[in-house]
């Protein structure tokens, strides 16, 4: 067996354990088992309960406020960076080359500086092309493939308002506002609808889609915040947990809180 104290192996029939000298009786162990533990958790402890989601647009929380949201558009500005210092500095060591190539007494040494020079060359061809295709790839993948937004008179926007559009980004993307929709849902809660543009595109955070914008409305002087917002393609809906008529509607980015718009509804 092991002592319970020091955990040292010790004989079945020892009374107490050689290393430590603490008893191996059962009365000590029970005192040791009847010591409160400094791991014990609190009995009212609950396990955070997720979000719902469905697929990749469902319903998320309240926005998760980021510190930096343009990290990558700093790291894309990287890039262009170091694109550009190789097609600078290059050509300046090609250059450095073909001179000495030039001066060489020696037909080996004005051959390698040659073949050091069109090597160098061939990689600054290489980097221009290179920074054209990372450009090509950053614009698809930044484009708005979602389509253009719904526009008053559609069959499918019945009962949407519009208004003149409100760009804004979030999350390093951009997003367009240009209408609205007032509604309830099945419990006669209030929702808030905002039709626009961009919303193909998302940014997920711990594994959580963001919605970029975030609402509130006012009503009698008082305030009510959105508890969850669902995001398709070309809009998002924001769920509150009142069944008052919004007076007027503030939209903010999610990720920055600045100001989008705001709506007299």
């Amino acid at each position: 067996m092991f002592c319970f104290n020091c955990g040292e192996q010790i004989a079945e029939i020892a009374q107490i354990c050689p290393k430590c000298g603490t008893p191996t009786t059962s009365d000590s162990k029970q005192a040791r088992a009847n010591q409160p533990s400094s791991h014990a958790q609190p009995d009212n402890l609950t396990a955070p309960q997720p979000y719902a989601q469905s697929g990749m647009y469902g319903q998320m929380p309240p926005p998760i406020k980021s510190k930096n949201p343009k990290t990558s558009g700093m790291l894309a500005w990287s890039i262009v960076n170091t694109c550009f210092f190789f097609m600078l500095v290059m050509p300046i060591f090609a250059i450095r080359q073909s001179l000495k190539a030039r001066r060489a007494v020696e037909l080996d040494a004005a051959k390698k500086h040659n073949k050091n020079a069109k090597i160098l060359n061939l990689l600054t061809y290489a980097v221009i092309v290179a920074y054209f295709a990372l450009g090509i790839l950053f614009a698809f993948f930044n484009a708005d493939f979602s389509g253009s937004a719904p526009t008053v008179g559609d069959s499918q926007t019945d009962g949407i308002i519009s208004i003149g559009s409100a760009s804004y980004r979030a999350f390093g993307n951009s997003y367009s506002v240009s209408g609205y929709k007032v509604g309830t849902d099945a419990s006669g809660n209030t929702t808030i609808t905002i039709i626009g543009s961009g919303y193909g595109r998302y940014a997920m955070i711990d594994g959580v889609v963001q919605s970029p914008a975030w609402c509130e409305f006012e009503t009698d002087g008082n305030t009510y915040e959105a508890t969850a917002a669902t995001m398709s393609r070309t809009d998002i809906t924001f769920s509150f947990d009142t069944a008052f008529i919004p007076q007027q509607i503030i939209i903010t980015t999610a990720d920055t809180g600045d100001m989008v718009t705001t709506i007299d509804h």
